[in-house]
């Protein structure tokens, strides 16, 4: 009982037996390796739920920014809410979008850095990920994020960063299509109501010219009958 309580495995009494000393060691061995096993699968198998359960709730993010962006009407708007959703992963980033020929940078603190938007425009022929130390460019043809912290010193967290990340850009690329398609919309209204209060201006002003050319008729007319 005392070598039971300070951790031994089993105990052999004198007369000593070789078999008998073979079989309990080789038993104590087994024992060990099936111990070591189920430890390992079990931690396998907890570092697999705490993953499953970390992507869903990443996904969840996801879900809840594609619900938020189906509502935005700008890309400066859409942009803060991208950085809400980022920022909840522990991202840091900045954004730049390619409108009409032209760019629309964001970030947070609403500056960014000659630096930072000349690497990102160099980097946009570079593929949809491109990588360079802990800072990952996503590029799409609408937009290119610069995300500057990405968590390369795990690979598992690393790969299921980027793959939220895809599945975030994805939105974003839909919500800003649709953005700019608002936004040509609006513009095409606003040219076509200027287009008509230029012809009711055209109309009202040969509608003036018409009557002041009808009086001078009915003058000449009347200096004919004089």
């Amino acid at each position: 009982l005392k070598g039971y309580s300070v951790g031994g495995d089993d105990y052999i009494s004198k007369p000593i037996e070789p078999e008998e000393v073979m079989l309990k060691v080789r038993h104590i061995i087994d024992n060990r390796v099936r111990h070591e096993s189920l430890s390992r699968q079990a931690s396998e198998s907890f570092s697999a739920a705490m993953n499953a359960m970390t992507y869903t709730s990443r996904l969840g993010q996801v879900l809840s920014f594609i619900k938020d962006a189906t509502h935005i009407k700008t890309f400066e708007n859409l942009a803060m809410r991208l950085f809400d959703t980022l920022e909840g992963l522990g991202l840091n980033s900045v954004i730049q979008f390619h409108v009409r020929m032209n760019l629309l940078p964001f970030t947070r603190s609403g500056v960014i850095t000659p630096l930072e938007s000349n690497v990102i425009e160099l980097a946009r022929s570079r593929g949809r990920f491109f990588d360079f130390g802990a800072r990952t460019i996503v590029n799409y043809d609408h937009f290119s994020l610069l995300v500057k912290n990405m968590p390369v010193d795990n690979q598992d967290d690393y790969g299921g960063i980027k793959d939220i990340l895809g599945k975030i850009c994805d939105a974003v690329e839909f919500i800003g299509k649709l953005v700019l398609s608002n936004e040509l919309t609006a513009e095409k209204t606003q040219r076509m109501s200027v287009a008509d209060n230029a012809l009711a201006d055209v109309k009202t002003a040969m509608q003036m010219i018409q009557a002041e050319n009808e009086k001078a008729v009915e003058v000449m007319i009347g200096e004919m009958e004089v």
